[in-house]
């Protein structure tokens, strides 16, 4: 449970620029990876907690990626 409030926050936390694009980054991204979870795992069968999170995990590696490049 603790994962589907942490990875959004901290996706939104590599995006954001102001608290107001955090705390709308992080609900609207809570709600598209659930969703978007729930899908897949209903696609190929997949138990929909893991791949909730995983695909979280795969979008919070995605934006750490974009990040670094936004500093440099």
């Amino acid at each position: 449970m603790g994962a589907l409030i942490i990875i959004p926050a901290s996706i939104a936390d590599n995006l954001a620029r102001s608290t107001r694009q955090y705390v709308t980054a992080s609900s609207a991204l809570g709600g598209a990876i659930s969703v978007a979870g729930v899908w897949l795992a209903m696609s190929f069968r997949f138990p929909p907690g893991p791949t909730i999170v995983l695909l979280g995990v795969g979008v919070f590696l995605l934006t750490l990626l974009v990040g670094q490049r936004r500093l440099s």
